[in-house]
């Protein structure tokens, strides 16, 4: 190799390392900009929409941070450890992308720093049913999971408690739910099951879900009666979504004696009941439309309901209801 060449070799690479070092501390001085920003907006108390937007801004950058690392560091062995040099801050963004399973496996025991900070992860790691047979025979991962999208058959596993906030169902009954949720997530407080059904056999399970805060039921098979024992156990019950093709649940004025006596915390509630309504629809709006528009409903709470009229069916729902998602019921007759 010639002088000249191993010269303007030296000189490139001498170039380069002061570029990345440059650009390193930019990286690192916008990415704590950027963040001290979500804080200042938080604090000025903008509306939820515009922290959300700003949020997903923020993972856009730290995207590209992660991605402009790779490329610009990875092949200079100087500059494989630039990453720890980020602020925990920016470091916990980052570990919000990872499986709680990649997490661990790549971070764990590298240094006392990662140990500690993906330890911190609880409000941030999600585990799928895809590895839950790995969930429950690690005991360095179980305390992590504080959130869970499972089938019923795998709940009937757990023989332990999980710290569990957040839980995701396929399906369930009502008596199950109150059973497992009592058992192996007492501190639960967002409950999501997309369908709950009949059960071939009534348990009978009504312990207090006292933590229980958040409840999203996308379609409800089982009769009213059945639902209303399970919101009794929920005192501490602040939003309610469900829907159903039950013709019972088409009657404010036991919504509101349910809600009056066992969920004086709601504040939150959204629904979609319908049913046949075979050709009285005079009727159905005198008695059960009517009874949704009390001062119960449009004064103390403002829950605002409106009714659509089909070809075969009558639905009343809230006005702040989501009908994005296409459900089916076994529709019931007013």
């Amino acid at each position: 190799i010639s002088k000249s060449s191993s010269t303007t070799f030296q000189t490139n690479f001498k170039i380069k390392q002061n570029l990345s070092s440059e650009y390193m501390y930019l990286i690192v001085v916008n990415s704590i900009t950027v963040c001290s920003a979500l804080v200042i907006l938080t604090l000025f108390g903008l509306n939820k929409d515009v922290r959300n937007e700003v949020k997903r801004k923020i993972r856009l950058y730290v995207r590209w941070v992660l991605n402009f690392i790779s490329s610009l560091f990875l092949s200079n062995k100087s500059f494989r450890m630039k990453f720890e040099c980020l602020p925990n801050e920016i470091l916990l963004i980052c570990f919000e992308y990872f499986d709680v399973w990649d997490l661990f496996e790549s971070f764990d025991q590298l240094n006392k720093r990662f140990n500690r900070l993906i330890r911190q992860m609880k409000s941030a790691v999600k585990c799928y049913h895809s590895k839950f047979d790995r969930l429950i025979n690690d005991d360095r991962l179980r305390n992590q999971i504080v959130s869970l999208d499972l089938s019923n058959s795998q709940i009937e596993r757990f023989v332990f408690d999980l710290p569990l906030i957040r839980l995701t169902l396929l399906n369930s009954s009502f008596d199950e739910l109150n059973d497992c949720i009592s058992n192996y997530f007492p501190l639960l407080k967002y409950l999501h099951v997309q369908y709950i059904y009949i059960p071939e056999e009534r348990i009978r399970s009504s312990k207090s879900l006292f933590h229980l805060e958040h409840i999203i039921f996308d379609v409800i098979l089982d009769e009213f009666e059945y639902l209303r024992v399970f919101l009794k156990t929920t005192s501490n019950l602040r939003s309610l979504t469900i829907s159903s093709g039950y013709a019972e649940m088409l009657d404010g004025l036991i919504w509101e004696q349910l809600i009056s006596s066992s969920l004086i915390n709601l504040t939150e509630f959204k629904f979609d009941f319908s049913c046949y309504h075979h050709g009285r629809i005079d009727r159905f709006i005198e008695t059960n439309f009517s009874s949704f528009q009390t001062q119960f409903w449009l004064e103390q709470h403002q829950w605002l309901t409106q009714y659509i009229i089909a070809q075969n069916t009558i639905s009343i729902y809230t006005t702040s209801f989501d009908h994005k998602k296409t459900v089916t019921f076994n529709y019931q007759s007013i």
